[in-house]
């Protein structure tokens, strides 16, 4: 009788490994070989999404970097990457140059430690996210930004028993055309008192319509000279000031 329950025991523990194994293999070969995709090395996952492990050497020389929601028509999954079978994610980006964020997409997993490497980060930008989202990245020691409409408070006021989770962000393009999506924002930045923009967003599209440039008005009047115009900005505590910026279309 003993041996037949050992026979048991044994056969079931065989079982478990080879099941264990195949788990394990079938992991690891859910884990691709990283590539670089413009500026960011890439972590590419059997399922085809992909996950944006670092810098690329040339992402590393610029201030600004776009996370977009695609790359070859992945879909980016995570800022960080996959180590381990059974880990999460780990790693963080490294850039002495790095300054700002813009984060176009949402529901990233966004590894805490991500931007430890990158000293000089100073503010994250969401194209088109919910501020009660932006929770995740409370441990970045930077000033995280969201467009107007999606700010906490319409009152852009607030004393200092009162700090926002975010702030509203003093450039705001506009699609400038009915039913266009987010709240009619196309793209935000925030910009010093006196500054130039420093980063244009790639051009937005219409289908049946070509673009024209940025206006100062809704009427298209004007066109913002991207290398005369500056911003004005208003300290906090003082009536904020929302520098907008309007799309001209054209019919094809």
């Amino acid at each position: 009788m003993k041996g037949k329950k050992r026979i048991v025991v044994m056969t079931l523990i065989a079982i478990i490994l080879i099941t264990s194994m195949s788990i394990v293999s079938g992991c690891v070969n859910h884990l691709e070989d990283e590539v670089i995709i413009g500026d960011f090395v890439c972590q590419v996952m059997s399922d085809k999404t992909v996950n944006l492990k670092n810098l690329s050497e040339e992402g590393k020389k610029k201030k600004n970097i776009v996370v977009p929601q695609e790359i070859n028509g992945m879909k980016v999954n995570m800022l960080g990457y996959r180590n381990a079978v059974f880990s999460s994610g780990s790693g963080c980006w490294e850039s002495e140059n790095l300054n700002k964020i813009y984060i176009e997409g949402k529901n990233y997993t966004v590894k805490r430690m991500i931007f430890n490497g990158c000293p000089n980060l100073n503010k994250i930008i969401f194209i088109d996210k919910d501020n009660n989202e932006t929770s995740d990245f409370s441990v970045v020691n930077s000033t995280l930004f969201v467009n107007k409409s999606k700010y906490f408070s319409f009152d852009i006021q607030y004393n200092e028993s009162k700090i926002p989770s975010s702030y509203a962000a003093n450039v705001s393009y506009f699609y400038n055309y009915e039913d266009s999506l987010n709240d009619g924002y196309y793209w935000i930045d925030d910009i010093e008192d006196g500054a130039l923009i420093d980063y244009i967003p790639k051009e937005p599209r219409r289908e049946g319509y070509l673009f024209e440039g940025w206006y100062k008005e809704e009427e298209c009047l004007n066109k913002w000279d991207f290398s005369v115009d500056r911003i004005q900005k208003s300290e906090y505590y003082t009536e904020f000031i929302e520098n907008k910026l309007f799309a001209k279309w054209a019919k094809e």
